[in-house]
């Protein structure tokens, strides 16, 4: 998050889980800087952000402490709005996290994409609002949103599962990088969750952060290149529970990071190969402060109000592929807030 006139406003999200392996716990050795290395299933290389020194005030911090620490930078001090959302993800306390694997649960680039005009779209697994760059090198990305109860289904209704999300690419590209919270309906109960995702790897949870519907979360993704490795760098705070958590997974070598699209989402999971599960009532749900930003720049894109210069906003519908049921929609709420609506009904 950078420099933006970022209103405070709450509310909605989505999330999944599954048969899970656990790749990394808090018990792992630290470094001098609180971090703990470990591997992913899959090979990728990930770093836990496990602790910060009692003393360490993000407040005070410089942008390479910052980093240092596993925050995000601080955005412009003279946009109050901005600052204080900010100070209120930081001055959270930071618990360390184990990683866990959900295999066959994915969160894919947009599917069955049908475009009707330069600014509406329909496709079978995203509602979203998606900036695609005119000149690319989108680097950042956050939201604030509430996470929504879908414990309003009935013990018969089938499984259903949904995430809410921001993230870099997946909109014409092979790379995505994402963060986000899951609401889902398994076996005859609601089940809420945190993940971090670098594909082609499946969904990690962040077991650090539980998650439960009414909590206010603060999410960030950025592209960052350290001592020359480019990594996905996550960060996600709970203003409810006052805990936040923060993790870096390093690129692969053969995957390109493009930057072209920058996305705020509320999706179908993909689990076992299939988006075209069921998708859980979630009512009506609100992200606000959805800014991207650029490579050297410290001007955030609003959303629904990034110029025509910079890239192309487009609304997209999720649509159901049998039946082409309309299943939930966006709509921009001033220039830097969503809201989405589920209309399964």
């Amino acid at each position: 998050m950078k420099n933006a006139n970022s209103s405070m406003k709450v509310y909605a999200s989505i999330l999944s889980a599954a048969g899970m392996v656990i790749v990394a716990g808090p018990a792992a050795a630290q470094n001098a800087s609180g971090r703990v290395s470990v591997h992913l299933p899959g090979g990728m290389e990930a770093t836990v952000f496990a602790s910060v020194p009692e003393d360490f005030d993000p407040d005070l911090a410089s942008d390479t402490e910052l980093l240092e620490y596993g925050y995000p930078q601080r955005p412009d001090v003279t946009n109050s709005e901005a600052l204080a959302l900010w100070e209120r993800a930081v001055h959270t306390t930071r618990v360390s996290t184990d990683l866990v694997e959900s295999p066959g649960i994915f969160h894919r680039p947009v599917q069955q994409l049908q475009k009707s005009t330069n600014a509406t779209a329909t496709s079978g697994n995203w509602s979203a609002v998606v900036v695609d760059g005119a000149s690319a090198d989108f680097d950042d990305i956050d939201a604030f949103w509430a996470v929504p109860n879908v414990a309003s289904q009935v013990a018969k209704t089938a499984n259903g599962y949904s995430s809410m999300w921001v993230g870099l690419d997946g909109d014409g590209t092979q790379d995505l990088i994402q963060d986000g919270t899951s609401s889902q309906w398994v076996n005859g109960k609601a089940v809420y969750n945190a993940w971090v995702e670098v594909l082609p790897a499946a969904e990690t949870v962040v077991t650090g952060l539980t998650i439960n519907p009414g909590d206010a979360i603060y999410a960030v993704t950025e592209y960052k290149v350290v001592d020359g490795k480019a990594s996905a760098f996550f960060y996600m705070s709970n203003l409810n529970t006052v805990k936040n958590i923060s993790v870096s997974i390093a690129f692969p070598a053969d995957l390109k990071y493009t930057g072209q699209t920058a996305e705020w989402v509320v999706e179908r999971t993909d689990v076992n190969g299939s988006f075209e599960n069921p998708m859980p009532n979630y009512g009506l749900g609100f992200m606000s402060a959805a800014y991207a930003s650029r490579t050297g720049s410290s001007t955030l894109y609003p959303a629904n109000g990034t110029p025509s210069s910079i890239g192309t906003t487009i609304y997209v519908s999720m649509y159901d592929t049998p039946t082409k049921k309309t299943l939930s929609t966006p709509a921009p709420q001033g220039v830097d807030s969503i809201t989405f609506q589920w209309d399964a009904y």
